[in-house]
């Protein structure tokens, strides 16, 4: 399972004040990261694709952090050729 753990949120999770202005925050420093880490190449492959960047790595990151709530494993898989 693909699973990183974020010690902003564990440290404000532990102190109780993971509040809706602090999931905003983690949300937004997720896209931040998620856009930093793609190539101008895939980010053109998904803005072609999908449309919105940003929209599409929103619901990527939403369903991610849903998945790994509920237990879920991710499986990362390579095309075949």
């Amino acid at each position: 399972m693909f699973k990183r753990d974020s010690p902003y949120v564990d440290a404000l999770k532990k102190a109780g004040s993971f509040d809706l202005e602090a999931q905003k925050q983690a949300a937004a420093m997720a896209l931040s990261a998620c856009i930093s880490a793609i190539s101008p190449a895939a980010k053109d492959f998904i803005v072609a694709a999908y449309g919105d960047l940003t929209e599409y790595l929103t619901n990527k990151i939403e369903a991610e952090v849903r998945s790994q709530k509920n237990g879920e494993t991710l499986l990362v898989g390579i095309p075949a050729e």
